[in-house]
């Protein structure tokens, strides 16, 4: 049931991208009458893009609160079930993966020292990234003999990641 509201989600950000970008093309066609018309289209674009790419924050950001909510699910999961689960770890990794990004693009914004600050948790950051990445490969080649010890050291990485992730949010907006 949750994984059906993650993939909603994401559908809807998706379609949202979808109609954005016809709207755009629709506009640059029946606008291309005037240079005031065409800058008039230029800044349509943006917004429609800005809007475009903030629904698809917000669904990234759902889809990450969801993968919280589903971490009982995943610890539910049997060996016969690991195709599944290295899914999960594989989705939620992505989402995760996308805040990164948008954490290391607000970098940019701050001060030189809350900058080098900020960059050391984000390399430590990547680190935990690595480790985490390394883990569902572990999770994809585990066996019914050690599913329980893969299982548990994945949620443990899990929680190093986003509790590294979230100490760099912390910085980055109390700068």
């Amino acid at each position: 049931m949750k994984r059906s509201k993650t993939r909603s989600g994401k559908r809807r950000a998706y379609l949202a991208a979808a109609v954005a970008c016809s709207l755009v093309l629709s506009a640059c066609n029946e606008n291309k009458e005037t240079g005031e018309e065409e800058m008039k289209v230029a800044d349509q674009t943006k917004q429609k893009f800005k809007e475009t790419a903030d629904a698809a924050r917000e669904t990234a950001e759902k889809a990450v609160e969801a993968g919280e909510a589903s971490w009982s699910e995943f610890s539910e999961y049997s060996v016969e079930k690991k195709e599944q689960a290295v899914d999960f770890l594989a989705k939620q990794s992505i989402a995760l993966d996308q805040k990164v990004v948008e954490l290391s693009e607000k970098l940019e914004h701050l001060s030189d020292a809350s900058r080098k600050e900020a960059e050391a948790s984000l390399e430590a950051l990547k680190e935990k990234q690595a480790e985490l990445r390394l883990q569902i490969e572990k999770t994809k080649n585990a066996t019914a003999e050690t599913w329980s010890e893969v299982r548990l050291e994945s949620q443990k990485k899990w929680n190093a990641f986003t509790e590294s992730l979230q100490e760099l949010k912390m910085k980055i907006t109390s700068s």
